[in-house]
């Protein structure tokens, strides 16, 4: 029976703990890296590309914020030497979030 006071306490701890977790799957092989990452949610850049990679962030627990979210793909996708990622898809639920989206770099031709 004296233990039972540790339970609340772990739970506290618990919840507050969190983890981003980020994930690519590449489709060829990665350019240098860039400066800037952009960020195309429903539209999609003015100016031709090449989609480099699907990426991903999870995030769980105290680090389950969108901004923590997209920073992360940001993050990746200057990793991987992408200039955007487009067609992204961002999920926040209590306790959790999910962004996905594509990396891409520019092609030579039209810029904006």
């Amino acid at each position: 029976m004296k233990s039972l006071w540790v339970l609340p306490i772990l739970a506290c701890l618990s919840a507050a703990c969190g983890a981003v977790e980020v994930n690519a799957v590449l489709l060829r092989p990665a350019p240098p890296a860039t400066d800037a990452v952009g960020l195309f949610f429903d539209t999609l850049p003015d100016r031709p590309f090449t989609e480099v990679a699907v990426v991903q962030a999870l995030g769980s627990g105290a680090d389950a914020h969108p901004q923590q979210m997209l920073v992360a793909l940001q993050d990746k996708g200057k990793a991987l030497g992408c200039n955007a990622i487009v067609r992204i898809d961002l999920t926040n639920r209590a306790g959790s979030a999910h962004a996905v989206g594509v990396c891409v770099v520019w092609l030579p031709g039209k810029s904006e």
